[in-house]
């Protein structure tokens, strides 16, 4: 998509003119094409921006956000939420999911939040259409004490622990888990050598260290994020509770992820690789330590400048000279075979650092927070409790920079001087033109999200879609059982994803009226999409 700027937008930095909030800093020449999807993390509400800071797209869930959100291949919107009911309580605590259409109705929802388990902050969709999901699993304070948990690291409602569920999208309010894997089946401690977990954690660097002194007794790991790497059927978590991000082995068996065997690594649900803070399995001293408290540990892309590298948000809490953020990147060594090196060869230090200059106390977000490498090779960052997102170069120049400007659900002055933590956000995502997802959607630049915007001088060209009208095409029955038909216009291309996205037919259809034979779909909610000579439109499908 071509944009058009004239050469005094080529960069312009606004703070003098008192904008703190919208866009701030913008070089068109430089920064990566494309779209920001953020959502507040006190909004109910999503939104997609353009470079521009101009809104775009936005929709909205059923509760404030639980904390992240993702653009799904076929435009719908996957969001976290937080149910009004709940029991068990901790940072990041979601209990809810939901997929929300382009015409912004709700297509699936599921709630796990009871007074065992409990969803938090962040989800991702597999190839396949499944979702990896987070959850904490409580474990009651007898049960942790008997494995060997000392009693001063149990809070009164008992220990969190971490849970990674694969799970499969059913109709509109169901789910059927086809995988999971738990942390509490992975423990090592050297207290009690009565039970079986009894052991040296530097001698098992593949299991958990029990008895590590976590900032927040009741939850014990803290995962904050999850990512999937499809070419090694990896996942990776940040557990910040003890300052490491760790890869484990998706490819086993659930029976063998409860063990040390099975899968691609032959390691069962052990961790593959952890890096970040050797000290918490015994394995190094502090001086080794490289992370603290950090989020949103994830691969760099294939076919990405730094492709098979690892990005981590730094927070930086306890960093031994100050609290200040840092950006860092680091590469897991491989052995000849593809397989992880020991844990005493991965790296104790980043292959690139981003971090404020000349003063690092001026980047600083004590939580929240996230960041990914781009396309173009330049580096995403949110830094998240004061809602700032902002794009650097490979060399750390600033080359796009925004400050969200909804506090508390509600738009704010462009040149508001209010100092508040209700503008953060979580984490944002930036997709290129050609992402699928956004062949969904309208896209028609608006007005800013701030109050009494300045004219910047950036202009970007409309983008060069239509959308079909809806009598283009005529769908019946709809609801249906097994067979459609199809009254269109003219010949079209026709493709039928499911609500995750996975794409289940790609067909051309001519003009006038066919039949379509779906009795291989099973009941569910289906996105029909029809695009002719530039032009699309999209239409919800149910199978009964």
């Amino acid at each position: 998509m071509k944009r058009t700027f004239t050469l005094a937008a080529l960069f312009v930095s606004f703070l003098a003119y008192g904008q703190n909030f919208g866009l701030i800093d913008f070089d068109l020449t430089k920064a990566e094409e494309g779209y920001i999807l953020l959502s507040p993390n006190s909004d109910t509400k999503s939104y997609l921006i353009n470079n521009c800071g101009e809104l775009v797209y936005q929709w909205e869930g059923s509760t404030r956000t639980g904390l992240n959100t993702y653009l799904m291949e076929n435009g719908n919107l996957l969001r976290t939420g937080q149910p009004d009911s709940f029991v068990l309580e901790g940072g990041g605590a979601g209990g809810l999911l939901e997929i929300i259409a382009p015409d912004g109705s709700l297509v699936w929802s599921y709630q796990l939040s009871d007074a065992n388990f409990r969803l938090h902050h962040d989800v991702e969709v597999l190839p396949n259409g499944n979702l990896l999901v987070l959850a904490w699993e409580l474990i009651s304070e007898t049960d942790a004490i008997a494995a060997g948990m000392p009693a001063n690291l149990i809070a009164e409602q008992g220990l969190l622990v971490e849970k990674i569920m694969e799970w499969e999208i059913i109709g509109s309010d169901q789910i059927n888990t086809v995988w999971e894997w738990r942390s509490w089946e992975h423990t090592v401690q050297n207290l009690d050598n009565s039970l079986p977990n009894f052991g040296e954690p530097s001698e098992n660097p593949g299991k958990i260290k029990l008895n590590h002194s976590a900032n927040i007794p009741q939850d014990w790991l803290h995962f904050n994020s999850i990512d999937y790497n499809a070419e090694r059927d990896e996942i990776i978590v940040s557990a910040r509770a003890v300052s490491e991000f760790w890869i484990i082995d998706h490819s086993t068996t659930t029976a063998e992820a409860a063990t040390s065997q099975g899968g691609n690594s032959g390691k069962g649900g052990e961790i593959l690789c952890r890096i970040g803070n050797p000290e918490s399995f015994d394995g190094g001293t502090d001086e080794d330590r490289s992370l603290y408290r950090q989020h949103d540990a994830r691969w760099i892309e294939t076919g990405f400048p730094g492709e098979g590298g690892i990005t981590v948000y730094n927070n930086g809490p306890t960093r031994p000279e100050g609290d200040y953020s840092t950006v860092d990147v680091f590469r897991p060594v491989l052995n000849p075979d593809g397989s992880y090196a020991p844990m005493d060869q991965q790296p104790t230090m980043p292959e690139w650092t981003y971090q404020a200059d000349p003063d690092p106390f001026e980047f600083w977000s004590v939580r929240i927070s996230g960041t990914a490498r781009l396309r173009n090779g330049n580096t995403l960052i949110c830094e998240g409790l004061d809602g700032r997102i902002f794009e650097v170069t490979e060399d750390k120049e600033i080359v796009w920079e925004y400050v969200n400007p909804v506090f508390d659900g509600f738009p704010i002055e462009a040149g508001s001087t209010t100092q508040t933590t209700g503008s953060a956000v979580f984490q944002a995502h930036r997709y290129t033109p050609d992402y699928p997802g956004l062949a969904f959607l309208d896209l028609v630049a608006g007005d800013p999200l701030e109050l009494n915007p300045p004219d910047l001088g950036c202009v970007l060209e409309t983008p060069n879609t239509e959308i079909l009208p809806e009598d283009f095409v005529i769908i019946s029955p709809n609801p249906t059982t097994d067979r459609i038909e199809i009254q269109v216009e003219q010949s079209s291309n026709l493709s039928i994803s499911d609500i995750s996205g996975k794409q289940l037919l790609n067909t051309e259809i001519p003009s006038g009226t066919s039949s379509l034979f779906l009795g291989n779909f099973s009941s569910g909610v289906y996105f029909v999409r029809f695009e002719t000579e530039g032009a699309f439109l999209t239409k919800k499908l149910i199978i009964q």
